[in-house]
């Protein structure tokens, strides 16, 4: 029996949803493409009542997938500058379903659907009085001068090392062994 062709698949672009609730006024969202001190600078905001944001003594701190960890840095970072915060963590997931077709349009095969499980957290911040903000901290972050030279870094892969089967390398044995 020959075996079946390998069917290649790509995932169908779902509609967005419109039941998506926007962000709340104390509701920090975060993604995996913002900046943490951009997250923070919200959150303190809404803290304090600054940048126009409406003063809130309660944070959420909402992060999904792969922004997790930056979620966890973020109210860290609140919670240090902050005084007398309180921090309740709320680990949960959801399920997300994903349609996947054949590439090619000749294809018999079947679409084909999953599911996953994404984790999601939500990090209530609160202080019990308002927050002035005289009394935020500032951040300790150390910023490094821009050198000679220096610039962003660019993609791209990083040169290969040396292989261990290269050229052989000159001996006192075998002196021509480089040439």
């Amino acid at each position: 029996m020959a075996p079946a062709a390998e069917v290649k698949y790509k995932r169908v672009a779902k509609p967005a949803d419109d039941n998506v609730k926007p962000a709340a006024n104390n509701e920090v969202r975060i993604t995996s493409i913002g900046r943490v001190n951009n997250f923070v600078d919200e959150g303190i905001s809404i803290f304090t009542g600054t940048n126009g944001k409406t003063q809130s003594n309660t944070v959420r701190v909402l992060a999904r997938g792969a922004s997790l960890a930056k979620a966890v840095i973020v109210s860290e970072i609140l919670s240090r500058r902050i005084p007398g915060i309180k921090q309740k963590v709320d680990l949960g997931s959801n399920d997300v379903e994903e349609e996947f077709e054949p590439a090619d349009a000749e294809s018999k095969a079947d679409r084909i659907s999953r599911v996953r499980i994404v984790p999601s957290l939500e990090v209530t911040l609160t202080t019990a009085k308002p927050v002035k903000p005289e009394n935020v901290k500032e951040d300790s972050f150390i910023e490094r001068p821009a050198l000679v030279g220096d610039s962003p870094r660019r993609g791209g892969r990083r040169p290969r090392a040396r292989r261990p089967g290269g050229p052989p390398k000159a001996s006192v044995e075998n002196p021509d062994a480089a040439n």
